[in-house]
């Protein structure tokens, strides 16, 4: 195992334990959340076309 891999793996549990650190997973934890709800219970995983220009959200 290289050198650099091994402290990044030894740092960051620590780092996990921070409260800062888990404040800022908290926000993502949310988003993934809202993310894996629009998908499994709305059907939106896929876009008809590319871009915003003609993306609208619509019921299944």
């Amino acid at each position: 195992m290289s050198q650099p891999l091994q402290e990044i793996q030894t740092r960051v549990p620590h780092e996990q334990d921070t409260e800062q650190w888990q404040r800022r997973y908290a926000i993502r934890a949310g988003c993934e959340a809202t993310v894996s709800e629009t998908v499994h219970a709305h059907g939106l995983r896929h876009c008809r076309y590319r871009g915003t220009a003609k993306t609208q959200c619509r019921e299944v």
